[in-house]
């Protein structure tokens, strides 16, 4: 087994995700585990969010969530325009998690002050997402791939 950790540059756009997943399939001898951080940039825009939800800054809040939506649903669109069933199943996905998201900073907002649970949960939902992409993806190439939610198996 070999443990491939690829950083948010490395899944910056579509073209970046490819990439990953070609490197992925030359090592599938070696049985690897990926870890994948979030989309390049969306991690910095999570962490902004839990600031401005602290501050009840809604707009840049409303501001933030849709940023990350765009950024994921135009990398869903290019990756899976072919194939409109994984690319639905995709964006809804996207939808829950940042249903999920909206609501840990909402919660930031009414206790206003910065809560390491509720910053770490957010912060989560950038890999949550590029991994489920990530996932799909070596799917539709016939690789063997299994999204696992961390947030379920971590102690």
């Amino acid at each position: 087994m070999i443990i491939m950790k690829f950083g948010g540059t490395s899944v910056k756009d579509a073209a970046s995700f490819v990439n990953v997943a070609k490197i992925i399939k030359t090592n599938l001898d070696k049985k690897p585990l990926i870890v994948l951080s979030a989309m390049s940039g969306v991690t910095n825009i999570l962490e902004k969010s839990v600031q401005n939800a602290v501050n009840q800054e809604k707009e840049a809040v409303e501001e933030a969530v849709n940023n990350i939506e765009s950024i994921h649903k135009d990398t869903i669109k290019t990756l899976f325009s072919h194939i409109p069933k994984v690319q639905q199943q995709l964006e809804s996905i996207v939808h829950s998690e940042l249903e999920k998201l909206k609501a840990l900073l909402s919660a930031t907002g009414t206790i206003k002050i910065e809560s390491t649970d509720l910053s770490h949960a957010a912060l989560s939902i950038g890999e949550i997402l590029s991994s489920n992409v990530l996932a799909v993806l070596l799917k539709s190439m016939d690789l063997p791939a299994k999204f696992i939610d961390a947030r379920g198996v971590m102690i």
